[in-house]
């Protein structure tokens, strides 16, 4: 409806469409989730906002043990959203904390997954707070996730390209050494100079921004030409503290150039 006027903001400022969506099962979606848009609804925003040149992106979160969980259903699901263009998909197994979240999904298993309740019962046994499964599920789920996501070539972070049209460059570097610290830690690569670094790049970041509201008078533009400054500088390298990070950061903020995330390599 108001697709016009997404365009035109896209056109100025940059606009993102993230559709949550973890199923192409409309049966499914009536048991778990009845008072939400249907899934061809779903498919039909991410492939109207693509098409119109809006960037969009999937949040296929959560996949449900026994039910959406196998391979073919998260493979057709990725496939479809690659089909519509959308940038990339964050998937992700379902969590159940301890009371009423865990109580109406056991209730809606008895009702319609009778066979599933021993299921759920073992890979949620423990009451973990923060509501994860058995390691060796939850292990083996994100396995055939990211051999389906590979395999598609569907990313599961925003990319850097849109990264950078829809972030300030000092906010753009913050969420880019986020990613890497994942992209890199999910390689089995030795992540912890990387986090240390962009942890001391977090804490200047955000001492600049409190200088920033707390002085008033100071102009919209101030924290970029901060950033820029610190750059030209080489204070931002000194807060790095580690030479290939800045040499990375400055290709990166001064030669705009962009990271691939499935090669790791700037281009």
């Amino acid at each position: 409806r108001d697709l016009d006027l997404w365009t035109r903001i896209d056109a100025r400022a940059g606009v993102l469409v993230l559709v949550s969506i973890t199923t192409l099962d409309d049966a499914v979606r009536r048991v778990f989730e009845p008072g939400a848009s249907a899934v061809g609804e779903r498919l039909e925003i991410l492939r109207t906002c693509s098409a119109a040149g809006i960037a969009t992106g999937a949040l296929a979160m959560p996949f449900l043990p026994g039910v959406t969980d196998d391979s073919r259903s998260i493979g057709a699901l990725i496939e479809t959203l690659a089909g519509l263009g959308t940038a990339f998909v964050m998937p992700g197994g379902l969590t159940l904390r301890p009371g009423r979240q865990k109580e109406c999904v056991e209730r809606l298993l008895a009702a319609h997954y009778p066979d599933l309740v021993t299921l759920y019962a073992r890979l949620y046994g423990e009451n973990r707070a923060s509501g994860s499964p058995a390691f060796a599920y939850q292990a083996r789920l994100e396995r055939a996730i990211r051999s389906i996501r590979h395999r598609v070539g569907l990313p599961r972070q925003v990319p850097h390209p849109l990264l950078r049209r829809l972030l300030a460059p000092h906010d753009e570097l913050w969420v880019l050494f986020s990613q890497m610290r994942e992209l890199y830690a999910e390689r089995g690569v030795d992540t912890r100079r990387l986090c240390e670094a962009s942890d001391r790049y977090g804490g200047w970041l955000k001492g600049i921004r409190t200088t920033f509201r707390r002085r008033r008078t100071l102009p919209a533009s101030w924290l970029g030409e901060r950033f820029r400054t610190a750059l030209e500088t080489g204070e931002l390298a000194q807060v790095l503290a580690n030479d290939k990070l800045a040499r990375f950061t400055e290709r990166v903020a001064r030669d705009h150039l962009v990271l691939d995330h499935e090669t790791l390599a700037l281009r």
